[in-house]
């Protein structure tokens, strides 16, 4: 079962909730009894392998890798195709691209 986290308005308590997705309990404050809502406290994780694009088939050229538009000098441009993305991060700054690394 997933895990929800859900907040207070009135005195800012948090509390994780185990239940099914199908269900929206009714959650009160452990603090004040009101009634608490859902909140997103961060994104969703969908890949833990982001350093490596291999596994990947790109719809546009149909090669293994991460197809990146703002590398190619035209659409589909083959070359702009990466395994990796130290690879397209060394391609980016031979273009004289600037790179955020966060």
């Amino acid at each position: 079962m997933p895990v929800y986290d859900y907040a207070c308005e009135k005195c800012d308590e948090y509390q994780e909730v185990f239940h099914s997705m199908k269900t929206d309990p009714r959650v009160p404050c452990p603090a004040c009894n009101k009634a608490m809502h859902r909140v997103i406290l961060t994104a969703p994780t969908i890949r833990g392998d982001l350093d490596d694009f291999s596994n990947e088939r790109d719809r546009t050229t149909g090669l293994h890798g991460r197809y990146i538009p703002q590398l190619a000098k035209f659409k589909g441009d083959r070359r702009a195709v990466f395994k990796d993305v130290a690879s397209a991060t060394r391609a980016a700054e031979q273009r004289g691209l600037s790179v955020s690394k966060d």
